[in-house]
């Protein structure tokens, strides 16, 4: 019989071999632990040399099992969270693909608006030009109309010449003729009546051409005062018109570059998204690919734990099999039980070899899995990074088109100096090889002529002096052509540190350049911030003024009638657009802020107002004042006054805390244009002018709800603060006026 003792020294929950145990063959039982069939390292009770991580009892078994399956789940879902945030990475890349789309779309818009600016630009042109020539004409008429009323005149002086002489030479006569006969007394009587007629006739003649003369001159110099009136008006809008094409040609051109600039922005970007998404789409395979094997490895694993538990069992069949052959056959059969059993020790060594085998099998399988998730992680954290890069990509890619073409200049400049250098310096080189080369014949000359000095030294004696006097000359030439070479040296030198200076000149133009562009981005940064904080305070205040009340739907309209108006009065400024009428104005400048007027709430196409969403039920008769003020009606203070007489009394709907406004309409309305300045301006009585109102109008509301409220020195005080967005430039300028004392601004 075996039993299966363990040693003294051995406690539960410590790590010991198995070795360490040894078996005396007492009697065929295995001895267990328990009676619950578990062995003590679970429940901390009896000796035991095994550890809970190597048991192989059921309830470790169970235990062990579980761990991995929670360790796989809490993987799992780490997993899942990581793939739903690639999945929001990738639909905030395609919300900015929207946002450039929908830029593109207004980038069209306003193409679509310059032409239209262009072709009225050019109609109104073509109107002055119109009449222009015409005020030629008639003035080329007017002209001959005048030298034709001068040619009369002269006519007429000269017939009067005659008629004064004819009138000396009868009085000649008749002082001549005074002593004639009755006769010619008769004659006489009837000359001088005749004579006092024509001179009547011709005074009245004279008289009468004179009068129209005058006239004529008269109508002739108001018509030329008037025509040149309309020249310098002429002039005055050509020169406007002039000026108007010309910002907008340079805004033309702007809005062409900023467009060039968006478009090659937006080929890189969309250049680095596909690429971006490229990379995304291959680690998501690489992942699925990743978690089928763990799947595969987590299978296996399972069939491994399945094929250890049926060998257990059989382990366990076999040992009670055996158990109750020897309770059976102890007598009969000892010696073949005993064959018997040591067969089964060999079989329980070879199973006990086999779950070894299979447990190394289990830890490699780990071990994979534990690389996969290596793997997987690595794959995450290139995931995040490539993320990371395509937000700095979103950030620097407005900021790489300005920086890259103040590059590119820079890169031109420095280019054009380095290759007028380099060609200087080439030049300078093939100076100093020709210089080089004379050097080298200069020299083989002057050794020619030693070696023949030498050869020729005791036959040539008398021609010594003249030889010497050579060599002393070619000494100097060639001493003179070493300073030159010297110089030109030191100017090559010098090129090639002018050189190396403008290099250096050009490194720190482009480090001042990234320095520029970090400081950007800084300021970019900076700007967004601001921009948060804007919105944040803006939600606030909307909060603050919808809690006050909220809109008046049946007033919003006032009636179907009031909108027919609108339409009509929309298409009456349209017609007297298009008309070619001889009335030259110049254009609108802020004929772009009024374009944008039509995004508000609180006006229309036209210039008209309409009721803002935030005013509330209680505030009818100020909206219904303000939208007639705002429409042209310069009578509506005085028309929705209880007694008519001229003077603002309050009304009814008003309440009690619209004191203020009441006083400053009352005060403006009874000839006082100070009074807007005197209680809605600073203390110098001067406007300090909004930068824009927002689109939603919450700058005015907060303005007429702060002086319902009875706040008088909250205009004073906040007029020139930074909420003013840029929505409402007509009611803005309205203001403005009012403010600066022009009472005449509403009409």
């Amino acid at each position: 019989m075996i039993h299966l003792l363990w040693r003294d020294d051995l406690r539960c929950g410590t790590n010991y071999d198995v070795t360490t145990l040894f078996l005396l063959s007492d009697n065929a039982t295995v001895a267990k632990c328990n009676p619950d069939g578990q062995w003590p390292c679970c429940s901390n009770a009896g000796y035991c040399g095994w550890t809970q991580d190597h048991c192989e009892c059921k309830g470790c078994i169970d235990y062990r099992e579980k761990s991995e399956r929670r360790k796989i789940q809490f993987e799992k879902v780490q997993i899942e969270a990581r793939l739903k945030k690639l999945e929001e990475d990738l639909a905030l890349a395609d919300e900015v693909s929207k946002e450039k789309k929908a830029m593109e779309g207004r980038i069209a818009g306003l193409l679509e608006r310059s032409s239209r600016i262009r072709e009225y630009r050019n109609l109104r042109i073509r109107r002055c030009e119109d009449s222009l020539q015409a005020m030629a004409q008639l003035k080329e008429t007017d002209e001959t109309s005048i030298s034709d009323l001068e040619e009369r005149l002269s006519k007429e002086q000269i017939a009067r010449q005659k008629s004064n002489e004819e009138l000396k030479a009868l009085k000649n006569e008749l002082l001549d003729s005074l002593a004639t006969t009755a006769a010619q007394q008769e004659l006489r009587t009837k000359h001088e009546q005749e004579l006092a007629l024509l001179k009547k006739s011709l005074e009245e003649e004279t008289g009468h051409h004179e009068s129209q003369l005058m006239e004529v001159r008269h109508k002739h110099s108001q018509e030329m005062a008037v025509l040149h009136e309309q020249m310098d008006n002429a002039k005055k809008i050509k020169e406007a018109l002039e000026k108007a094409k010309a910002t907008l040609e340079a805004e033309n051109a702007d809005m062409a570059n900023e467009i060039k600039s968006i478009a090659t922005s937006k080929a890189e970007t969309d250049r680095k998204r596909k690429h971006l998404e490229s990379q995304v789409s291959e680690l998501t395979s690489r992942l699925q690919e990743s978690e089928g094997a763990r799947s595969e490895v987590q299978d296996r694993l399972v069939r491994i734990q399945t094929d250890m538990e049926s060998l257990v069992a059989q382990l366990v069949d076999a040992e009670s099999r055996s158990v109750n052959a020897t309770k059976s056959n102890a007598n009969t059969e000892l010696n073949e039980m005993q064959t018997q059993l040591e067969v089964e020790t060999k079989q329980k060594l070879a199973l006990n070899a086999k779950i070894r085998e299979l447990e190394s099998e289990k830890e490699s399988l780990h071990y994979q899995v534990e690389d996969a998730e290596g793997a997987k992680r690595n794959f995450e954290e290139q995931i995040s990074s490539l993320t990371v890069q395509l937000h700095e990509a979103k950030k620097h890619a407005d900021n790489e088109a300005e920086a890259l073409l103040q590059l590119e200049e820079l890169r031109k400049r420095s280019s054009k100096d380095i290759e007028s250098l380099q060609g200087q310096i080439e030049e300078l080189k093939v100076q100093n090889d020709r210089l080089e080369k004379s050097k080298k014949k200069l020299q083989a000359e002057l050794e020619d002529i030693i070696v023949d000095l030498e050869n020729t030294y005791e036959d040539i004696t008398i021609d010594l002096d003249s030889q010497r006097a050579k060599v002393i000359e070619l000494e100097k030439k060639l001493r003179n052509f070493d300073k030159v070479l010297a110089e030109e040296k030191a100017n090559s030198e010098r090129f090639v540190s002018e050189r190396d200076a403008a290099e250096r000149d050009a490194r720190e133009k482009e480090t001042k350049v990234l320095s520029l562009s970090r400081d950007l981005e800084e300021y970019i940064v900076k700007v967004e911030e601001l921009e948060r904080s804007r919105r944040v305070l803006q939600n606030e205040l909307d909060e603050l003024a919808n809690s006050q009340g909220t809109a008046d739907k049946n007033v919003d309209g006032t009636s179907s009638g009031d909108q027919d108006a609108i339409e009509n009065n929309e298409d009456e400024r349209f017609d007297e657009l298009s008309d070619p009428s001889p009335a030259l104005e110049p254009p609108n400048p802020e004929m772009s802020d009024l374009d944008k007027l039509n995004e508000t709430t609180m006006s229309n196409g036209a210039g008209h107002f309409v009721q803002p969403p935030t005013f509330g039920a209680r505030n009818n008769a100020l909206r219904i004042l303000i939208h007639e003020l705002l429409r042209g009606d310069p009578d509506a203070l005085r028309t929705h006054t209880p007694n008519g007489a001229g003077h603002f009394v309050q009304p009814p709907s008003f309440g009690a805390r619209n004191n203020a406004l009441r006083i400053v309409i009352q005060e403006l309305l009874r000839g006082d244009p100070d009074a807007l300045r005197t209680n809605m301006s600073n203390s110098a009585g001067h406007l300090v002018q909004p930068p824009s109102f927002e689109a939603r109008n919450n700058a005015l509301r907060i303005f007429i709800h702060k002086l319902l409220g009875g706040d008088t020195d909250f205009p004073r005080n906040n007029m020139s603060n930074g909420f003013f967005g840029p929505g409402n430039n007509a009611l803005r300028i309205l203001i403005d006026e009012l403010l600066r004392g022009d009472a005449d601004s509403l009409r």
